[in-house]
């Protein structure tokens, strides 16, 4: 369920194997109650994976975040890659283990140094899981976050006469576009 924003989630997860428990408002935009968590499940899915489209258009220093746990048997070698390209390829970014616990813990990826992802209607973002050791080990995500600062546009166009100066400023705003 989506709370703000907007985007499309899609998983190569069996059906059966997606469940939704309690989740946490760990990472939740302010006033946002804790809802259900995303939990996806079973060692047979070990190199399966989710995947988030998002247009970061007019966006850049675009950030991913989210509340995350395992069980013992869950997922715990998960890796995170982007798209510039619709999902036509996908590069490899960095890896994670989701914490092992009742509790869960905010993880962060900062993509402010890929600048193809800046301002790109076609922007994805898959997380593959890997390393869960039995068919009840899951793992948990709740409160998904893109985030990423607006391109700044001048907020009036101020005709000057010849040899007058006047300081320029710039309006923009703060974007986000969380996921459950």
């Amino acid at each position: 369920m989506v709370d703000q924003g907007a985007g499309t989630l899609t998983t190569t997860f069996s059906s059966e194997d997606v469940a939704y428990y309690a989740g946490t408002s760990l990472n939740a935009l302010p006033g946002v109650a804790a809802g259900k968590a995303l939990s996806l499940k079973d060692d047979a899915n070990n190199g399966e994976h989710i995947i988030f489209a998002i247009d970061t258009t007019n966006y850049f220093d675009i950030q991913l975040s989210f509340a995350t746990r395992r069980t013992d048997t869950g997922f715990n070698n998960n890796a995170v890659t982007y798209s510039t390209d619709g999902g036509k390829t996908f590069v490899d970014f960095d890896t994670y283990n989701p914490t092992l616990s009742a509790d869960f813990a905010i993880v962060t990826f900062d993509f402010s140094s890929i600048t193809a992802l800046n301002n790109n209607p076609n922007a994805q973002f898959r997380i593959i899981f890997k390393g869960a050791s039995s068919s009840s080990g899951n793992n948990r995500l709740d409160n998904v976050q893109f985030r990423g600062t607006a391109v700044r546009k001048p907020s009036a166009l101020w005709l000057l006469a010849p040899g007058t100066c006047l300081p320029l400023g710039v309006a923009g705003r703060g974007w986000y576009r969380p996921y459950p």
